[in-house]
């Protein structure tokens, strides 16, 4: 039997088609999978927080977002990152490591707490809801071409030290700010990067200068 008479029977050529589609599906789906990016969107780097609103101090968040594009134009769709989980390492100067691969908080989850009473100087009393805590820090990231912020660090008018900035940093009575996770005054380099259970960005390096003792003497530049 010829090669053309043997693929041209019924089943070999079902089995053929069958593996095509295969192929294709599989092919697809690669195409798809997600692509994390980690950026320095200078419209989305500060979240200022005036004293008004906190009813403490003034205080900033520095970010940077992490992005699951679409492809071409919103041709096809990316899967979602599932379950992104930021890292963070904070390097000094001499290149000494302070703090390895923290995981933050994510700017799209809910702040894990309720206001239940104010003191007679009208300072919040907190009452901090455990199972919002642990989701701080996860996040799902659907293709969008907006990204979704995470944080970096905090630093509190009138501290001269900034503090990375997660979910367990609402357990802080100190406005959020948990000494363990410290940065003095100076300039420090942070490497950062995003993983999910289906993918994981590039590291990107990135300066983080905290000077003074106001919120705005946090900075975040790229290198």
């Amino acid at each position: 039997m010829s090669l053309m008479r043997f693929l041209g029977t019924p089943l070999v050529a079902d089995l053929v088609a069958f593996f095509i589609a295969l192929i294709a599906i599989f092919i697809f789906e690669w195409v798809k999978r997600p692509c994390i990016e980690v950026e320095l969107k200078e419209s989305g780097v500060y979240a200022d927080i005036p004293e008004g609103l906190n009813k403490r101090k003034r205080a900033r968040i520095a970010h940077l977002t992490a992005f699951n594009r679409p492809i071409y134009r919103n041709w096809i769709q990316r899967n979602t990152a599932t379950n992104c989980r930021s890292k963070i390492t904070v390097k000094d100067a001499a290149g000494n490591i302070l703090h390895n691969e923290v995981e933050t908080k994510w700017a799209a989850r809910e702040e894990p707490f309720r206001t239940i009473a104010l003191t007679p100087a009208d300072v919040p009393v907190l009452e901090i809801k455990d199972y919002l805590v642990g989701q701080c820090n996860r996040l799902d990231i659907y293709a969008n071409d907006d990204g979704e912020p995470f944080a970096i660090a905090l630093k509190v008018n009138d501290d001269p030290n900034c503090y990375l900035f997660k979910g367990e940093s609402y357990r802080s009575t100190n406005q959020w700010r948990l000494p363990e996770y410290q940065i003095p005054l100076g300039n420090f380099t942070i490497d950062v990067y995003v993983k999910g259970d289906n993918g994981k960005s590039s590291t990107k390096r990135y300066r983080l200068l905290n000077s003074g003792t106001t919120p705005q003497g946090l900075t975040l530049e790229s290198v």
